[in-house]
C-alpha cells in the first residue's frame, strides 16, 4: 500500500495520469496523436513545391531547416534497475531505439510489457527497446524492488531506466503512460509518439526505420 501510494503522489508530481481499464488503450491521448499527425500531414501537403520551381540554394535551406527542427533526446545519466549506469550513449549503437515511458501504478502499461518483450526478441540487430520507471526515481529501493517484480512477473528482459534528476524534466512532458517515442543513432527523436499501449502504432514506427524487419506475434 505505501509503494503504491508513493508512486501515484509522485506521479501526479509529474504530471503522469494513469491509464484506466483493462484494455490497456488510453483513449483521449490516443485521437490528439491522431489529429496532431492528420495536421501534420496538412500542413506537409500545403507548403509542397515542385523541383523545377526551387533552386539549389533553397533546396539546401530548406534541408538545413529540417535538421535543426529535429528535437534531441536530451543528456542523461541514471541506473536501471539493476544498478547499471546509463547515459545517452544508448542510443549511438542502434539505428532506432523505441522508449517507453511506464509506471509501476498504471496497468495497462504493466498488460502490455509480455508483447513488448516480444517485440524486443524480434528486433534486428540495429534496433533496441528501453523502458523509462516514470515512478521510480534513481536510488529508491522500495520502488525499485517493486519494478524488478513487475519485470519477473511479466518476463521482461529489456533494459529499465530509473528516474535521475537529468531525466525527470523530460519525462514530465508525458501526461500519460504508457508514452513511447523513437531515437536514432544520433539521438534525434524521429516518428510519432504513441500515447497509450498500442502494439501497431510501435510496430508501424519501427518498420519506418528498420523497412525489411516484419513482426512475428
Amino acid at each position: 500500500m505505501k509503494r503504491k501510494l508513493f508512486g501515484l503522489i509522485l506521479a501526479a508530481s509529474l504530471v503522469v495520469t494513469a491509464c484506466s481499464g483493462a484494455g490497456g488503450n488510453a483513449s483521449a491521448p490516443k485521437d490528439d496523436s491522431k489529429v496532431a499527425s492528420e495536421a501534420g500531414s496538412k500542413e506537409a501537403s500545403s507548403s509542397e513545391v515542385t523541383d523545377s520551381k526551387v533552386s539549389p540554394a533553397m533546396k539546401e535551406e530548406n534541408a538545413t531547416s529540417t535538421d535543426e527542427k529535429k528535437e534531441k533526446f536530451p543528456e542523461f545519466k541514471t541506473t536501471d534497475i539493476n544498478g547499471n549506469e546509463v547515459t545517452e550513449k544508448i542510443f549511438a549503437d542502434k539505428d532506432i531505439t523505441m522508449v517507453n515511458v511506464w509506471g509501476t501504478f498504471c496497468g495497462p502499461c504493466i498488460n502490455e510489457m509480455p508483447e513488448l518483450q516480444k517485440i524486443y526478441e524480434s528486433l534486428p540487430e540495429n534496433a533496441n527497446l528501453i523502458g523509462i520507471v516514470a515512478d521510480v526515481p534513481e536510488g529508491m529501493k522500495d520502488g525499485i524492488d517493486n519494478a524488478k517484480y513487475i519485470e519477473g512477473q511479466t518476463g521482461v528482459k529489456y533494459t529499465n531506466l530509473t528516474l535521475s534528476d537529468s531525466l525527470a524534466s523530460f519525462a514530465k512532458r508525458f501526461y500519460a503512460v504508457p508514452s513511447t517515442i523513437f531515437v536514432d543513432k544520433e539521438g534525434n527523436i524521429i516518428g510519432d509518439l504513441v500515447m497509450g499501449a498500442d502494439i501497431d502504432a510501435y510496430v508501424a514506427n519501427l518498420q519506418k526505420v528498420l523497412t525489411d524487419w516484419k513482426y512475428k506475434e
